[in-house]
């Protein structure tokens, strides 16, 4: 598999989509109809093999949680989800020097899948992505929150964007952020990417968080772009 690419991930502006409504080519020699294959549905067994090793992700160090065998860990996904963490080396070629400060978290990243119930179960769960990651786009200046289940997310200023995307024939969001917290004087900051996809009932979501230190500013959204294609790739 190739590592280190530039994300080819697809923004469709609304004149793109005007143009290829258009005229432009030829009509078809016939009036024979074109028919699109049907997305392959995946068991649960073939998404969780499909799952990276932490020396499929670059800089991978170790693995953190691998659902579902750590049942415990697991409990904050929904029931049928195969997912895996893993911790990022600082010293990698997509690392950096980490700010030793309590307040900083370790760098990481997190591949989610899932087989929804339908193909509309599966498109929902990428409306459900836009919709968490809304409040970090454009300049954004949040409160500490507590989320449904109970959970914190800590308060945070700064800037994001949210594109539709298209990576392999698979749709979705991709969501990217650069962020800052109130509460460390030595927070240099993170790049945190999102990408969620879904193909027929299927849904999958890489999660990327890095320190912003000596960073380029597309490391996170690299990096989860190419732990989506490798995903997909893996599942075949």
């Amino acid at each position: 598999m190739t590592r280190g690419r530039g994300v080819r991930w697809l923004v469709a502006p609304v004149a793109l989509l005007m143009l290829a409504g258009c005229g432009g080519g030829s009509a078809p020699d016939d009036d024979t109809p074109t028919t699109t294959p049907a997305p392959q549905t995946y068991t649960p067994k073939q998404l969780e093999a499909a799952l990276p090793e932490a020396g499929d992700i670059p800089g991978g160090t170790r693995i953190g949680v691998r659902c579902p065998q750590d049942a415990e860990a697991c409990t904050t996904y929904p029931q049928g989800t195969v997912a895996v963490t893993a911790h990022v080396d600082p010293a990698s070629p997509v690392g950096a020097e980490q700010v030793q400060d309590p307040a900083t978290p370790i760098d990481f990243v997190a591949v989610q899948a899932r087989r929804q119930a339908d193909a509309a179960a599966a498109s929902d769960a990428i409306k459900d992505a836009r919709s968490f990651n809304e409040p970090y786009e454009g300049e954004f200046d949040l409160p500490e929150r507590k989320t449904d289940d109970g959970g914190i997310i800590r308060p945070a200023r700064g800037k994001g964007s949210i594109d539709d995307v298209t990576i392999d024939g698979w749709t979705g969001v991709v969501a990217r952020r650069t962020e800052t917290s109130s509460r460390s004087k030595t927070d240099q900051g993170l790049l945190i990417a999102t990408i969620s996809l879904s193909s027929g009932r299927t849904s999958v979501t890489a999660f990327v968080s890095l320190s912003a230190a000596q960073r380029e500013p597309d490391a996170a959204v690299d990096l989860a772009d190419g732990l989506v294609r490798d995903y997909i790739e893996r599942l075949g």
